[in-house]
């Protein structure tokens, strides 16, 4: 640990100012100077760097700091290695203290892990580049229109089909099975015979390296790409000491300066939109990693910007989906947007038909959220409908509740009103009665938290089907196999009732057949899971299982199919579409209704 005393020797030997004019001049105003800001997008400048209190301050984006945290800012580095720079700088030895046992060794943990994950990088990409077996892997990017300079920009890489190569390299490497283990590439398995072997994580998959703040990788997330496997199409990294995906934002260490200048951020659904983003000079977009957007995500985007544009997919999906993040971002007082992207379109696919220029229009004509909300209801319903109109303002208003900043929720209460037709005084009663239900909902949860030695978490299936859909998986190797394949194939399938319980069954590696391997999957569950699991096991009903599996899983995902074909109908006898547009949902249309006769 750098030692305190060398810390203020190395900042009182370090002129902010002269600092800052190593990077972009500042002129004289006063005893201060100024600036346009680094950070943010400005026209006038409010960045201002007094040389008496050695201090840098923005009035326009709020940053601010001393020239520790003007280095980490703006080269995106931690503080002790700023610390070392600026020492550098004034030629000051750095001096390190000695540290806690524990806290050597979680340190040594940590570069080591850091270390690995940079090499495993290293060779991915390498593959990628150059080997014979990842000829497939450049086709697929050559496909998406994403070229070797896209996969040497973001260190695209690929993980080889067979996994002796890894292990082999691994070893040759000097690293050991537990670090592979601890690093999240390889994990523990019950042998066929019994006993534990070692498998790679990573198969036969394009590789995206998932960095933090300061640009190091810390997990990987890998794309399938077989279309036949009944495997997961995205894979990503384990939790690791390392590695959260709560508090992990794909794209984020890149997009940070972009968000800044831009005063806003965009959230799209995946890697390859957000890169196809960037190639086209769209710079201020992250993408959550296989999990929903969570209160962290919004803490962390907070950080840098007011306002984030909400881009999914437009169907329902990705309405839920925009649902959820909105929640996330209302609690932490962020101004949310939304844009209405065409049928069957995302940023990617949007940007290759129609351009970069074009995209961008789209993002500036992105709605206030609640607009998005009941402009969305209103392509398959009627709003002057008492019933769709109750249902609307309940949904309104239980988001608007979650919103702290009163004066942003005043006006967020106005304008729903307003749309609605509804009074004021009404709606500001309704979204009331939400906040208490939430403070409720809180009070339950912090209850649990407080008794969780106590009592026991419960879990319950949303939906009967989706409860027998799992049971068949795990009593009938037929009836999983068969499920396995239609949850590789289904996009969707987190929107389905329990999709996420529904695709844990199916794609993992047990066999029905044999009981051990069914119960060590279970028992690797967490206690309310495992409870639940455990329960379908017990008394297995008869008949013929893979029929079962097939009507249960027709069932769910037939519902889905519904609510989408109500909204293209909708969308259609609106009569204010373009004629491209109508040619789109028109063909949307053909095809969800072979699916409702398949």
């Amino acid at each position: 640990m750098i030692s305190e005393e060398t810390v203020e020797r190395v900042l009182g030997s370090t002129d902010i100012v002269e600092l800052v004019q190593s990077y972009f001049p500042l002129r004289r105003v006063g005893t201060d100077y100024t600036a346009l800001c680094p950070f943010h997008s400005e026209k006038t400048p409010s960045f201002t760097v007094s040389p008496s209190r050695q201090m840098f301050y923005c009035f326009g984006c709020g940053a601010g700091g001393g020239a520790a945290r003007f280095l980490m800012e703006r080269e995106s580095i931690d503080f002790p290695t700023a610390i070392r720079r600026l020492g550098e700088r004034a030629g000051i030895p750095i001096v390190e203290e000695a540290v806690s046992a524990e806290e050597a060794a979680k340190h040594q943990q940590k570069a080591s892990l850091l270390a690995v994950h940079q090499e495993v990088a290293r060779w991915f990409h390498l593959n990628l580049l150059k080997k014979p077996y990842a000829d497939h892997a450049r086709e697929y990017l050559k496909k998406r229109a994403l070229g070797i300079e896209i996969a040497r920009d973001w260190q695209l890489g690929y993980a080889p089909a067979d996994t002796r190569m890894f292990f082999e390299w691994a070893r040759s490497k000097g690293y050991n099975t537990q670090t592979l283990i601890d690093a999240g590439l390889a994990a523990e398995r019950e042998g066929p015979t019994g006993g534990t072997r070692i498998t790679c994580r990573f198969r036969d998959r394009l590789m995206f390296p998932v960095c933090n703040d300061f640009g190091e990788v810390i997990a990987f997330s890998g794309r399938t790409l077989d279309p036949e496997a009944s495997v997961a199409k995205y894979l990503n990294s384990p939790e690791t000491s390392l590695f959260s995906k709560k508090k992990t934002l794909f794209g984020l260490h890149r997009s940070k300066r972009p968000i800044l200048k831009q005063g806003n951020a965009v959230i799209c659904e995946g890697q390859i939109d957000l890169i196809t983003c960037f190639a086209n000079g769209i710079e201020n977009f992250v993408a959550p990693l296989g999990t929903a957007f969570t209160a962290e995500h919004a803490r962390m985007l907070k950080r840098l910007t007011q306002e984030v544009i909400v881009c999914f997919d437009a169907d329902a999906a990705g309405f839920k989906a925009a649902q959820r993040t909105f929640k996330a971002l209302a609690e932490a007082s962020v101004f949310v947007k939304a844009v209405e992207m065409p049928a069957g379109e995302d940023p990617d696919s949007f940007i290759k038909q129609y351009g970069a220029a074009a995209f961008r229009e789209l993002l500036d004509r992105a709605e206030d959220f609640l607009d998005y909300h009941i402009n969305h209801r209103a392509q398959g319903e009627d709003l002057n409908s008492p019933r769709v109109q109750h249902e609307v303002a309940r949904e309104l208003s239980d988001n608007i509740a979650l919103i702290g900043d009163k004066l942003m929720q005043d006006a967020m209460i106005h304008g729903a009103a307003s749309r609605l037709g509804l009074s004021h005084d009404e709606f500001r009663r309704s979204v009331f009665n939400a906040q208490k239900r939430h403070a409720k909902q809180k009070e339950r949860e912090a209850r649990w938290a407080e008794n969780e030695d106590v009592f026991q978490e419960i879990f319950t299936f949303q939906d009967s089907t989706a409860r027998l859909l799992c049971q068949m998986a795990l009593i009938d190797s037929e009836a999983k196999q068969w499920l396995a394949a239609q949850v590789q194939d289904f996009q969707d399938i987190q929107y389905l009732p329990d999709g996420s319980v529904i695709s844990k069954v199916a794609l993992a590696t047990f066999n029905p057949a044999e009981p051990h391997a069914v119960t060590a999957f279970i028992a690797s569950q967490d206690g309310a899971m495992e409870n639940a699991l455990s329960q379908l096991t017990i008394k297995p009903p008869e008949g013929n299982h893979l029929r079962a599996a097939q009507d249960a899983w027709n069932g769910l995902t037939k519902g889905l199919v519904k609510r989408r074909l109500q909204e293209v109908e909708g969308r259609l006898r609106s009569g204010s579409l373009q004629s491209d547009e109508m040619v789109a949902l028109l063909g949307e249309m053909q095809r969800l209704k072979e699916s409702l006769d398949r």
